[in-house]
């Protein structure tokens, strides 16, 4: 996937792409169940699956996060990874800014610690 002209890496990947996806890289270990450095293939065009991730952000807050979504007797649920915090229904509260669809990670010496 190419950042056409805005200076940011290009990420390769052997998946079909669209114009549409983008790519997050965990910043930090504090992701649970994601080291640092991985990256999330995002597409926002497909479908999120039951049990799959997809990148949501609620209104109010300052940044997105992984959720589990869940299909749950035909409601859809977001489940947090960082089982601290609780599973919420998905409401107008949310925007689902897309599916990930590919995790990479290549193993080296800053996220094998």
């Amino acid at each position: 996937m190419r950042a056409e002209g805005s200076g940011k890496p290009i990420v390769s990947t052997d998946i079909n792409t669209n114009e549409n996806m983008f790519a997050l890289e965990i910043p930090n270990n504090d992701w649970v169940g994601f080291r640092k450095g991985t990256i999330l293939i995002v597409d926002p065009k497909s479908s999120p699956l039951d049990r799959g991730f997809v990148i949501a952000y609620k209104k109010g807050l300052d940044k997105a996060t992984i959720k589990k979504h869940l299909i749950y007797d035909g409601e859809v649920y977001l489940e947090p990874l960082n089982k601290i915090f609780k599973t919420v229904e998905l409401s107008n509260d949310f925007e689902i800014l897309g599916t990930v669809v590919q995790l990479k990670l290549d193993f080296n010496e800053n996220n094998c610690a």
